[in-house]
């Protein structure tokens, strides 16, 4: 994935994305080129999991607590935990396969779309501080 440079405007988004996945696409689209279809598949793979972690997180805000009855009776975590832990999963693999930044803010600017790992935002952070105290090498 190239910096978008080109003067043609970029794609729609495909139908069938959630109002975030929409917003996504066209934030990733304007800012940069989709060199090869296969990058197409993997933004609109990434677009969508996103609607299915809004799904999941409206799932829980109508929670009326995070835990539920397990099978014997325990407390267990609720199941769409889970599941959300496993779509951001999905979503970071798709952020790094598709190079783009992890940290990007949506275009609310409330929060990033695809919040980067602590230790990720940590190592550029060290890098930035290597390269000015040491120069370019």
């Amino acid at each position: 994935m190239t910096t978008f440079t080109s003067t043609t405007e970029p794609p729609d988004p495909p139908d069938g994305l959630s109002d975030r996945g929409r917003r996504y696409w066209r934030d990733v689209t304007s800012r940069f080129e989709l060199a090869i279809p296969h990058e197409v598949t993997l933004l609109h793979e990434l677009c969508r999991v996103l609607g299915v972690i809004d799904v999941l997180a409206d799932e829980l805000r109508k929670a009326p607590s995070l835990q539920m009855a397990g099978s014997m009776g325990q407390p267990v975590g609720h199941w769409a935990l889970a599941e959300m832990r496993a779509q951001r999963g999905q979503v970071a693999q798709l952020t790094k396969a598709l190079g783009l930044p992890a940290d990007d803010a949506d275009e609310q600017g409330a929060e990033p779309a695809i919040p980067a790992a602590t230790s990720e935002r940590a190592r550029r952070a060290a890098n930035a501080r290597w390269a000015r105290e040491k120069g370019p090498q």
